[in-house]
Protein backbone atom coordinates (compact mmCIF):
# COMPACT_ATOMS: atom_id res chain seq x y z
CA UNK A 1 0.00 0.00 0.00
CA UNK A 2 2.83 2.63 0.82
CA UNK A 3 4.37 1.78 -2.18
CA UNK A 4 1.23 2.35 -4.66
CA UNK A 5 0.65 5.58 -2.49
CA UNK A 6 4.04 6.98 -3.55
CA UNK A 7 3.57 6.11 -6.78
CA UNK A 8 0.42 7.56 -7.06
CA UNK A 9 2.29 11.02 -5.45
CA UNK A 10 4.69 10.61 -8.13
CA UNK A 11 2.25 9.95 -11.31
CA UNK A 12 0.35 13.07 -9.69
CA UNK A 13 3.53 15.26 -9.07
CA UNK A 14 4.62 14.38 -13.00
CA UNK A 15 1.04 15.52 -14.00
CA UNK A 16 1.22 18.58 -12.41
CA UNK A 17 4.76 19.56 -13.53
CA UNK A 18 3.54 18.54 -17.25
CA UNK A 19 0.39 20.75 -17.17
CA UNK A 20 2.63 23.78 -15.60
CA UNK A 21 5.14 23.59 -18.42
CA UNK A 22 1.87 22.48 -21.13
CA UNK A 23 0.43 25.68 -20.40
CA UNK A 24 3.68 27.55 -20.17
CA UNK A 25 4.10 26.55 -23.69
CA UNK A 26 0.22 26.96 -25.13
CA UNK A 27 -0.08 29.97 -23.72
CA UNK A 28 3.49 31.09 -25.99
CA UNK A 29 2.13 29.17 -29.04
CA UNK A 30 -1.29 30.56 -29.02
CA UNK A 31 0.33 34.50 -28.50
CA UNK A 32 2.38 33.52 -31.47
CA UNK A 33 0.05 31.71 -33.52
CA UNK A 34 -2.54 35.02 -33.04
CA UNK A 35 0.83 37.32 -34.31
CA UNK A 36 1.10 34.73 -37.18
CA UNK A 37 -2.58 34.91 -37.98
CA UNK A 38 -2.36 38.54 -37.75
CA UNK A 39 0.88 38.59 -40.68
CA UNK A 40 -1.41 36.04 -42.38
CA UNK A 41 -4.32 38.76 -42.82
CA UNK A 42 -2.15 40.91 -43.45
CA UNK A 43 -0.66 39.14 -46.61
CA UNK A 44 -3.66 38.04 -48.11
CA UNK A 45 -5.21 41.58 -47.80
CA UNK A 46 -1.86 43.19 -49.43
CA UNK A 47 -0.78 40.63 -51.87
CA UNK A 48 -4.25 39.33 -53.26
CA UNK A 49 -5.30 36.09 -53.75
CA UNK A 50 -2.82 35.56 -56.65
CA UNK A 51 -0.11 36.51 -55.31
CA UNK A 52 -0.61 35.53 -51.81
CA UNK A 53 -0.81 31.68 -53.83
CA UNK A 54 2.74 32.13 -54.52
CA UNK A 55 4.07 33.69 -51.38
CA UNK A 56 2.07 30.08 -50.17
CA UNK A 57 4.05 28.04 -52.77
CA UNK A 58 7.43 29.20 -51.88
CA UNK A 59 6.62 28.60 -47.95
CA UNK A 60 5.45 25.78 -49.05
CA UNK A 61 9.04 24.97 -50.40
CA UNK A 62 10.35 26.13 -47.93
CA UNK A 63 8.44 23.93 -45.09
CA UNK A 64 8.91 20.74 -47.15
CA UNK A 65 12.98 21.14 -47.08
CA UNK A 66 12.91 21.87 -43.59
CA UNK A 67 10.43 19.14 -42.36
CA UNK A 68 13.31 16.67 -42.22
CA UNK A 69 16.10 19.13 -41.74
CA UNK A 70 16.44 18.70 -37.61
CA UNK A 71 16.48 14.52 -39.08
CA UNK A 72 14.47 13.92 -35.90
CA UNK A 73 17.14 15.33 -33.62
CA UNK A 74 14.73 17.62 -32.10
CA UNK A 75 12.51 14.56 -31.39
CA UNK A 76 15.93 12.31 -29.73
CA UNK A 77 16.45 15.73 -28.20
CA UNK A 78 12.89 15.67 -26.07
CA UNK A 79 13.40 12.07 -25.15
CA UNK A 80 17.07 11.87 -24.41
CA UNK A 81 17.98 15.17 -22.45
CA UNK A 82 15.20 14.53 -19.75
CA UNK A 83 16.76 10.85 -18.79
CA UNK A 84 20.13 12.46 -18.25
CA UNK A 85 19.57 15.94 -16.66
CA UNK A 86 21.83 16.58 -14.06
CA UNK A 87 24.95 14.82 -15.95
CA UNK A 88 26.25 18.27 -17.64
CA UNK A 89 29.12 16.46 -19.27
CA UNK A 90 27.10 14.20 -21.38
CA UNK A 91 23.89 16.88 -22.03
CA UNK A 92 26.93 19.02 -23.48
CA UNK A 93 27.44 15.72 -25.96
CA UNK A 94 24.59 14.96 -26.67
CA UNK A 95 23.65 18.68 -28.04
CA UNK A 96 27.13 18.94 -29.35
CA UNK A 97 26.61 15.80 -31.62
CA UNK A 98 22.94 16.44 -32.72
CA UNK A 99 23.77 20.07 -33.37
CA UNK A 100 27.03 18.69 -35.77
CA UNK A 101 24.15 16.50 -37.47
CA UNK A 102 21.45 19.09 -37.99
CA UNK A 103 24.16 21.81 -39.16
CA UNK A 104 25.73 19.61 -41.54
CA UNK A 105 22.33 18.31 -42.78
CA UNK A 106 20.92 22.33 -42.83
CA UNK A 107 23.55 23.58 -45.25
CA UNK A 108 23.16 20.47 -47.67
CA UNK A 109 19.02 20.66 -47.78
CA UNK A 110 20.05 24.64 -48.58
CA UNK A 111 22.32 24.37 -51.20
CA UNK A 112 20.09 21.53 -53.25
CA UNK A 113 17.26 24.37 -52.99
CA UNK A 114 18.95 26.84 -54.26
CA UNK A 115 20.07 24.57 -57.46
CA UNK A 116 16.90 23.64 -57.97
CA UNK A 117 14.73 26.66 -58.22
CA UNK A 118 15.71 27.83 -61.17
CA UNK A 119 14.22 24.37 -62.73
CA UNK A 120 11.03 24.66 -60.68
CA UNK A 121 10.32 28.60 -60.81
CA UNK A 122 10.55 27.94 -65.16
CA UNK A 123 9.21 24.21 -66.17
CA UNK A 124 6.59 23.11 -63.39
CA UNK A 125 5.07 26.57 -61.98
CA UNK A 126 6.04 28.57 -65.44
CA UNK A 127 6.64 31.55 -63.26
CA UNK A 128 10.46 32.75 -63.99
CA UNK A 129 10.46 35.29 -61.53
CA UNK A 130 9.60 33.04 -59.16
CA UNK A 131 13.30 31.46 -58.69
CA UNK A 132 14.37 34.52 -56.67
CA UNK A 133 12.05 33.76 -54.31
CA UNK A 134 12.21 30.29 -54.06
CA UNK A 135 16.59 30.46 -53.96
CA UNK A 136 15.90 33.24 -51.14
CA UNK A 137 13.44 30.57 -48.56
CA UNK A 138 16.10 27.88 -49.76
CA UNK A 139 18.93 29.74 -48.25
CA UNK A 140 16.42 30.55 -45.13
CA UNK A 141 16.29 26.55 -44.64
CA UNK A 142 18.94 26.30 -42.44
CA UNK A 143 18.07 29.16 -39.94
CA UNK A 144 14.49 27.15 -40.13
CA UNK A 145 16.40 23.94 -38.77
CA UNK A 146 18.53 25.86 -36.35
CA UNK A 147 15.30 27.49 -34.56
CA UNK A 148 13.33 24.27 -34.23
CA UNK A 149 15.87 21.97 -33.24
CA UNK A 150 16.99 24.70 -30.75
CA UNK A 151 13.74 25.24 -29.18
CA UNK A 152 13.20 21.13 -29.22
CA UNK A 153 16.53 21.49 -26.72
CA UNK A 154 15.23 23.94 -24.56
CA UNK A 155 12.24 21.76 -23.79
CA UNK A 156 14.07 18.98 -23.76
CA UNK A 157 16.36 20.89 -21.03
CA UNK A 158 13.12 21.56 -19.32
CA UNK A 159 13.32 25.18 -19.99
CA UNK A 160 9.87 25.53 -20.96
CA UNK A 161 9.79 29.17 -20.54
CA UNK A 162 12.84 29.93 -22.69
CA UNK A 163 11.10 28.24 -25.62
CA UNK A 164 8.00 30.24 -25.44
CA UNK A 165 9.62 33.35 -24.94
CA UNK A 166 11.44 32.59 -28.75
CA UNK A 167 8.00 31.07 -30.05
CA UNK A 168 6.70 34.71 -29.45
CA UNK A 169 10.02 36.75 -30.27
CA UNK A 170 9.95 34.57 -33.79
CA UNK A 171 6.42 35.50 -34.37
CA UNK A 172 7.14 39.64 -33.16
CA UNK A 173 9.65 39.45 -35.17
CA UNK A 174 8.07 38.24 -38.12
CA UNK A 175 5.66 40.79 -37.68
CA UNK A 176 7.59 43.71 -37.69
CA UNK A 177 9.52 42.44 -40.36
CA UNK A 178 6.97 41.53 -43.13
CA UNK A 179 4.70 44.49 -42.10
CA UNK A 180 7.63 46.30 -42.70
CA UNK A 181 8.66 45.41 -45.93
CA UNK A 182 5.59 44.81 -47.64
CA UNK A 183 4.66 48.54 -46.62
CA UNK A 184 7.58 49.73 -48.48
CA UNK A 185 6.32 47.93 -51.81
CA UNK A 186 8.81 44.72 -51.90
CA UNK A 187 5.73 42.51 -51.96
CA UNK A 188 6.32 39.08 -52.11
CA UNK A 189 9.70 39.02 -51.95
CA UNK A 190 9.66 41.56 -48.64
CA UNK A 191 7.22 38.83 -46.92
CA UNK A 192 10.15 36.21 -47.70
CA UNK A 193 12.85 38.65 -46.41
CA UNK A 194 10.68 38.97 -43.12
CA UNK A 195 10.02 35.09 -42.59
CA UNK A 196 14.01 34.57 -42.98
CA UNK A 197 14.81 37.12 -40.63
CA UNK A 198 11.76 35.97 -37.95
CA UNK A 199 14.13 32.52 -37.89
CA UNK A 200 17.62 34.15 -37.38
CA UNK A 201 17.16 36.60 -34.44
CA UNK A 202 15.28 33.36 -32.38
CA UNK A 203 17.25 31.53 -32.73
CA UNK A 204 19.76 33.35 -31.64
CA UNK A 205 18.09 33.92 -28.38
CA UNK A 206 17.64 30.40 -27.97
CA UNK A 207 21.77 29.56 -28.43
CA UNK A 208 21.88 32.54 -25.42
CA UNK A 209 19.22 31.41 -23.35
CA UNK A 210 20.75 27.28 -23.56
CA UNK A 211 24.08 28.76 -22.99
CA UNK A 212 23.18 31.29 -19.46
CA UNK A 213 19.66 29.51 -18.28
CA UNK A 214 20.91 25.83 -18.92
CA UNK A 215 24.63 26.00 -18.42
CA UNK A 216 25.60 23.97 -22.14
CA UNK A 217 28.82 24.26 -23.51
CA UNK A 218 29.22 22.67 -27.12
CA UNK A 219 31.97 20.64 -27.15
CA UNK A 220 33.53 18.23 -29.47
CA UNK A 221 30.94 15.67 -30.52
CA UNK A 222 31.61 12.32 -30.07
CA UNK A 223 30.91 9.99 -33.19
CA UNK A 224 28.96 6.98 -31.19
CA UNK A 225 27.04 9.52 -29.56
CA UNK A 226 25.95 11.02 -33.39
CA UNK A 227 25.58 7.30 -34.35
CA UNK A 228 23.15 6.84 -31.39
CA UNK A 229 21.11 9.92 -32.08
CA UNK A 230 20.78 8.90 -36.02
CA UNK A 231 19.31 5.95 -35.09
CA UNK A 232 16.77 6.63 -33.17
CA UNK A 233 16.07 9.49 -35.31
CA UNK A 234 16.21 8.49 -38.58
CA UNK A 235 12.73 6.28 -38.63
CA UNK A 236 11.08 9.73 -36.87
CA UNK A 237 12.18 11.90 -39.67
CA UNK A 238 10.73 9.76 -42.02
CA UNK A 239 7.44 9.55 -40.61
CA UNK A 240 7.34 13.05 -40.20
CA UNK A 241 8.10 13.31 -43.43
CA UNK A 242 5.03 10.40 -44.70
CA UNK A 243 2.97 12.77 -42.52
CA UNK A 244 3.79 16.27 -42.48
CA UNK A 245 5.54 16.53 -46.12
CA UNK A 246 2.05 15.93 -47.79
CA UNK A 247 0.21 18.81 -46.18
CA UNK A 248 3.20 20.75 -48.02
CA UNK A 249 3.63 18.95 -50.75
CA UNK A 250 -0.39 19.48 -51.29
CA UNK A 251 -0.05 23.26 -51.81
CA UNK A 252 3.36 22.76 -54.11
CA UNK A 253 1.26 20.31 -56.21
CA UNK A 254 -1.69 22.52 -56.42
CA UNK A 255 0.64 25.34 -57.32
CA UNK A 256 1.58 23.07 -61.09
CA UNK A 257 -1.52 21.91 -61.69
CA UNK A 258 -4.40 25.21 -60.33
CA UNK A 259 -4.49 28.94 -60.74
CA UNK A 260 -2.20 30.44 -58.06
CA UNK A 261 -5.58 32.01 -56.48
CA UNK A 262 -6.98 28.45 -55.56
CA UNK A 263 -3.91 27.99 -53.93
CA UNK A 264 -4.52 31.02 -51.83
CA UNK A 265 -7.93 30.30 -50.63
CA UNK A 266 -6.45 26.72 -49.89
CA UNK A 267 -3.05 28.28 -47.87
CA UNK A 268 -5.90 30.54 -45.72
CA UNK A 269 -7.76 27.44 -44.65
CA UNK A 270 -4.76 25.76 -43.93
CA UNK A 271 -3.58 28.01 -41.86
CA UNK A 272 -6.45 28.91 -40.38
CA UNK A 273 -6.74 24.98 -39.49
CA UNK A 274 -3.37 25.39 -37.90
CA UNK A 275 -4.68 26.58 -34.58
CA UNK A 276 -5.84 22.77 -34.14
CA UNK A 277 -2.75 21.72 -35.20
CA UNK A 278 -0.69 24.24 -32.74
CA UNK A 279 -2.52 22.61 -30.01
CA UNK A 280 -1.43 19.25 -30.68
CA UNK A 281 2.29 19.83 -31.80
CA UNK A 282 2.48 21.75 -28.28
CA UNK A 283 1.01 18.93 -26.04
CA UNK A 284 3.12 16.41 -28.14
CA UNK A 285 6.37 18.70 -27.16
CA UNK A 286 5.10 18.38 -23.72
CA UNK A 287 4.20 15.10 -23.73
CA UNK A 288 7.24 13.02 -25.13
CA UNK A 289 9.87 14.40 -22.33
CA UNK A 290 7.04 13.51 -19.36
CA UNK A 291 6.54 10.45 -21.18
CA UNK A 292 10.36 9.32 -21.51
CA UNK A 293 10.42 10.21 -17.77
CA UNK A 294 7.36 7.56 -16.21
CA UNK A 295 9.69 5.18 -18.23
CA UNK A 296 12.88 5.70 -16.93
CA UNK A 297 10.97 5.37 -13.50
CA UNK A 298 9.77 1.57 -13.36
CA UNK A 299 7.44 2.69 -10.27
CA UNK A 300 5.46 5.11 -12.48
CA UNK A 301 5.94 2.90 -15.96
CA UNK A 302 2.89 0.80 -14.70
CA UNK A 303 0.97 3.75 -14.78
CA UNK A 304 1.47 4.80 -18.28
CA UNK A 305 -2.10 3.95 -19.58
CA UNK A 306 -3.44 5.90 -17.21
CA UNK A 307 -1.32 8.86 -18.01
CA UNK A 308 -2.13 8.85 -21.35
CA UNK A 309 -5.60 8.05 -21.11
CA UNK A 310 -5.82 11.34 -19.19
CA UNK A 311 -4.13 13.14 -21.73
CA UNK A 312 -5.57 12.71 -24.26
CA UNK A 313 -9.28 13.12 -22.49
CA UNK A 314 -8.32 16.72 -21.42
CA UNK A 315 -6.92 17.98 -24.44
CA UNK A 316 -10.24 16.70 -26.17
CA UNK A 317 -11.98 18.02 -23.87
CA UNK A 318 -10.36 21.45 -24.74
CA UNK A 319 -9.88 20.95 -28.30
CA UNK A 320 -13.94 19.89 -29.46
CA UNK A 321 -15.24 22.33 -28.53
CA UNK A 322 -12.89 24.97 -29.91
CA UNK A 323 -13.00 22.77 -33.55
CA UNK A 324 -16.68 23.28 -33.77
CA UNK A 325 -17.12 26.68 -32.95
CA UNK A 326 -14.37 27.67 -36.01
CA UNK A 327 -16.06 25.24 -38.45
CA UNK A 328 -19.41 27.08 -37.45
CA UNK A 329 -18.37 30.53 -38.22
CA UNK A 330 -15.67 29.48 -40.62
CA UNK A 331 -17.90 31.72 -43.54
CA UNK A 332 -18.54 34.74 -41.82
CA UNK A 333 -15.05 34.84 -40.01
CA UNK A 334 -12.80 34.34 -43.57
CA UNK A 335 -14.64 36.88 -45.05
CA UNK A 336 -14.37 39.10 -42.49
CA UNK A 337 -10.89 38.71 -42.17
CA UNK A 338 -9.55 37.84 -45.39
CA UNK A 339 -12.19 39.37 -47.56
CA UNK A 340 -14.86 37.90 -49.75
CA UNK A 341 -12.54 36.91 -52.87
CA UNK A 342 -11.41 33.69 -50.67
CA UNK A 343 -14.83 32.03 -51.73
CA UNK A 344 -13.48 28.65 -51.12
CA UNK A 345 -11.50 28.86 -48.09
CA UNK A 346 -14.13 27.99 -45.05
CA UNK A 347 -15.09 24.79 -46.77
CA UNK A 348 -11.70 23.62 -47.15
CA UNK A 349 -10.73 24.61 -43.55
CA UNK A 350 -13.13 22.98 -42.11
CA UNK A 351 -12.31 19.62 -43.61
CA UNK A 352 -8.83 20.20 -42.55
CA UNK A 353 -10.10 21.31 -38.71
CA UNK A 354 -11.80 17.81 -38.62
CA UNK A 355 -9.15 16.22 -40.13
CA UNK A 356 -6.40 17.09 -37.39
CA UNK A 357 -8.67 16.34 -34.65
CA UNK A 358 -9.00 12.87 -35.87
CA UNK A 359 -5.23 12.51 -35.68
CA UNK A 360 -5.01 13.41 -32.06
CA UNK A 361 -5.35 9.72 -31.35
CA UNK A 362 -2.74 8.42 -33.60
CA UNK A 363 -0.39 11.52 -32.75
CA UNK A 364 -0.53 11.20 -28.81
CA UNK A 365 0.08 7.25 -29.52
CA UNK A 366 3.14 8.21 -31.67
CA UNK A 367 4.49 9.79 -29.18
CA UNK A 368 4.07 7.50 -26.33
CA UNK A 369 6.20 4.87 -28.61
CA UNK A 370 8.71 7.54 -29.27
CA UNK A 371 9.38 7.95 -25.39
CA UNK A 372 9.34 4.22 -25.06
CA UNK A 373 12.56 4.37 -27.46
CA UNK A 374 10.96 2.25 -30.07
CA UNK A 375 11.16 4.44 -33.11
CA UNK A 376 11.05 1.66 -35.51
CA UNK A 377 7.42 0.69 -34.99
CA UNK A 378 6.65 4.53 -34.96
CA UNK A 379 7.96 4.70 -38.45
CA UNK A 380 5.85 1.29 -39.39
CA UNK A 381 2.40 2.95 -37.86
CA UNK A 382 2.76 5.52 -40.29
CA UNK A 383 3.17 3.79 -43.76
Amino acid sequence: MPTNTKSDGSVHRLGVETARRGVIYLVGEVVSSLVSLMVLIFLARSLGSSSFGIFAIVIAFNTLLGIGGNFGIGAAFRKKLPQIEGKDSQVNITLSSGYSVVLVLGLILSLIGIAISGYLASNVYHIPSMALALQMVSAAVFFTILYNVSNAALVGLGRVTEASIANVLYAAVQMIAVFGLVLLGYGVIGAIIGVAISFIIPSLYELVAMYRKANVRFVKPQTNEMKGLTFFSIPVVVSFIAALGAENLAILLLGAFVPALIVGNYNVAYKIGGVVEIILTSNTFILLPSFAKVFAKKGLSKKIDRIYNNSLFYTLLFLLPVVFYLAAVATPLVHLLFGSTYTYAPLYFAIVAVGYTLSIIGSYAGILIISYGNTRKFMKLLR
